[in-house]
């Protein structure tokens, strides 16, 4: 997966790195977490475990928990209300899709 973007980004906003799932992702300096997922990709953050049914961002605010990832080893965080930042570390819980249609475990 090519790292993308985000197109509003501003010219002289600082780049950083963070790793997903494994692979490294470039960024901006305090970008929204579930925006950078999407932007590279990332549609699904996990399944639900109880139904299965692939989770990701629903209300955007924080209070659904559909777009909860664990960052730098702490799980149940939500996507939506956090920030990237420089050698951020995120993992799905259990499996997710991508926007090529793959599902990973």
């Amino acid at each position: 997966m090519t790292p993308k973007p985000i197109s509003d980004a501003p010219p002289d906003q600082d780049r950083i790195s963070i790793t997903v799932n494994g692979r490294l992702i470039e960024a901006g300096s305090g970008d929204n977490l579930s925006a950078v997922l999407w932007a590279n990709g990332y549609l699904s953050f996990g399944r639900d475990p109880f139904t299965g049914a692939e989770r990701s961002v629903y209300c955007g605010i924080g209070h659904c928990g559909q777009c909860l990832v664990t960052v730098d080893g702490v799980e149940d965080q939500r996507a939506c209300r956090l920030n990237v930042r420089d050698g951020m570390r995120v993992e799905f819980p259990v499996s997710y899709s991508t926007a090529d249609g793959n599902h990973e475990h």
